[in-house]
């Protein structure tokens, strides 16, 4: 799994990083904080996400975690 960030970051050290750890599941972390916690979301709630803040909604809704079942 590798993590990406967005191509209209201009601070190497100040993004939010994103993967997929498995199907239909999306794991946000910081680059800050690479060893540090992530939260994973379902994929149509990432998405709904982004598009409210593409749309300058003011207050976006909240993302529900869903834990990751162990290795």
């Amino acid at each position: 799994m590798r993590w990406r960030k967005s191509s209209y970051s201009s601070n190497p050290q100040g993004c939010v990083q994103v993967r997929v750890p498995r199907k239909g599941m999306v794991e946000i972390g910081d680059t800050r904080e690479s060893q540090g916690p992530t939260i994973t979301v379902p994929h149509a709630e990432w998405e709904s996400f982004l598009n409210q803040v593409v749309n300058g909604e003011k207050a976006p809704g909240r993302l529900p975690s869903v834990p990751l079942p162990a290795d």
